[in-house]
């Protein structure tokens, strides 16, 4: 009789164990697909942080370049001058203006751009611009006589990080009221 009950009992639950074993592979599987795809954001993340780091430290690497500029009249290495710095026209009163910054198309060749020797590979140079402004109410009008002196300088820089798909560009920017120039 207790044989019976024993070979009974060994019957009944012989197929369920590989469903609840499917089940439970099932559920670590999906685990570990969670964990691992948490894991690869976190990763991209760390990256464009890293990325967005080094277009900064280019910026303003650039823009630490093109202020010596301004205060010097000259790069140190004597390359470029103040005086050689390209000029833009204001617009007509009551038009809707952007700086010459904030246009792509000026940041073109004729833009300062440097080579330092410790940019990471793969990284495109950092560019400056230097804007003389003449300082007005709250904005700025860019002079276009060049007989004048300009009481401000706007100096923008532009540098990249280095991630390939998007370059990852960062902008700063200063004013400057330095002394006058010497003719």
């Amino acid at each position: 009789m207790k044989m019976n009950r024993v070979a009974a009992t060994v019957r009944a639950s012989r197929g369920i164990v590989l469903p609840l074993s499917l089940v439970m592979l099932v559920m670590v599987t999906l685990l570990a697909v969670v964990a691992i795809r948490g894991v690869t954001t976190e990763e991209r993340i760390a990256a464009n942080l890293r990325s967005s780091s080094v277009g900064f430290e280019m910026a303003e690497l650039a823009l630490r370049h093109c202020e010596e500029i301004v205060w010097n009249g000259a790069d140190p290495t004597g390359t470029i001058r103040l005086d050689e710095v390209k000029y833009v026209e204001s617009p007509p009163l009551g038009m809707r203006w952007d700086p010459p910054s904030a246009a792509n198309a000026n940041w073109a060749d004729p833009v300062r751009s440097l080579t330092p020797t410790n940019v990471p590979m793969g990284v495109a140079a950092p560019r400056c611009m230097i804007e003389e402004a003449l300082g007005d109410s709250g904005g700025y009008t860019v002079r276009f006589a060049r007989g004048t002196r300009p009481t401000m300088y706007i100096v923008t820089a532009r540098g990249f990080g280095d991630n390939s798909t998007t370059n990852f560009p960062a902008t700063v920017q200063s004013q400057l009221r330095p002394n006058p120039i010497a003719p």
